[in-house]
């Protein structure tokens, strides 16, 4: 909405419509929804959330404040009777550089949010520079809406391909994976408590061999220890490929029924205690997030 109203493709009383939606949604909205992703344990896109969110809160509240009832002409709505164009051009560019660094962490995420973050700096850039040149402010409105197609594109990439199981829209498919060459380096073993802590963080299980080698690793230091264990798992930014979900769960079973005398998992925040009597089996969910960001993974039981 704003790229529309920059882009001078709208009457300009339009202001009045992106300040009610931009406190509200792009406002108020990316700031809850940075608190969510502050539970899911995602810290890099709470701060994504929360930068932009107040900066549209700031920039609606400022927008507000400029309305004037009626002006000298008897007329309603905006006036921008102090508009301190190198004021906000330095705000916006204080933002660019934050875009900056948000890009270049979001490197290692994925295609679709550095493309995204890169949309979003140069249109702030050419917004900065169209406080003083005219031309460069419709240049930075295509800009915003080319950004928020690529926004939408990352919340309906993630939303269908969660619901499907599988990358059915590409470009959110974490870059950077984790190789783990000894499967053994996850295991931790407290002989006082009798417990093992599984990190499996960032691991990738994207084949049958993958899982292999991670039983049989496992399988070797638990017949290291001579008895039955409690076994704590993290599965934070665990990715199962769905071709080996199957063969993983069997897998965790076998080691289950034979070694763990309890076990808990988790992801981010989220506990779930499974008896390891009851006969279930662990089956790992994954939730590519975005932005992000960043991966979570949800544990249940079947």
């Amino acid at each position: 909405m704003l790229g529309i109203l920059k882009a001078d493709l709208v009457d300009p009383h339009f202001k009045e419509l992106v300040t009610a939606f931009g406190f509200w949604w792009a406002g108020l909205g990316q700031v809850a929804t940075g608190l969510l992703e502050v539970l899911h344990g995602n810290s890099f896109g709470a701060l994504i959330f929360w930068t932009y969110g107040s900066l549209w809160m700031g920039l609606s509240t400022v927008w507000h404040y400029t309305i004037q009832n009626v002006d000298a002409h008897g007329a309603h709505g905006y006036v921008g009777a102090h508009h301190y164009k190198t004021g906000e051009s330095i705000m916006l560019i204080l933002f660019a550089l934050a875009t900056a660094f948000f890009f270049v962490v979001a490197l290692r995420k994925n295609r679709a949010l550095p493309t995204c973050l890169f949309l979003l700096f140069w249109s702030t850039i050419f917004l900065a520079i169209g406080e003083h040149v005219e031309v460069c402010v419709k240049i930075g409105g295509w800009g915003c809406m080319l950004t928020g197609l690529s926004a939408f594109y990352i919340l309906a990439a993630e939303i269908v391909n969660e619901e499907w199981g599988y990358p059915l829209m590409p470009g959110i498919t974490p870059l950077a994976r984790k190789i783990v060459e000894d499967y053994t380096s996850v295991f931790q073993f407290d002989k006082a408590k009798n417990s093992v802590f599984l990190n499996l963080t960032g691991c990738h299980f994207m084949s049958a061999e993958n899982v292999d080698k991670f039983e049989a690793a496992l399988i070797e230091k638990f017949d290291g220890i001579g008895q039955k264990v409690h076994v704590v798992v993290n599965y934070k930014g665990v990715e199962i490929a769905p071709s080996v979900h199957e063969h993983y769960g069997e897998a965790i079973s076998r080691l289950q029924n034979k070694y763990y005398l309890s076990v808990k998992r988790f992801a981010a925040s989220a506990f779930r205690d499974v008896a390891t009597d009851t006969g279930d089996v662990p089956e790992t969910v994954l939730r590519q997030r975005r932005t992000s960001q960043s991966m979570s993974a949800e544990i249940s039981k079947i």
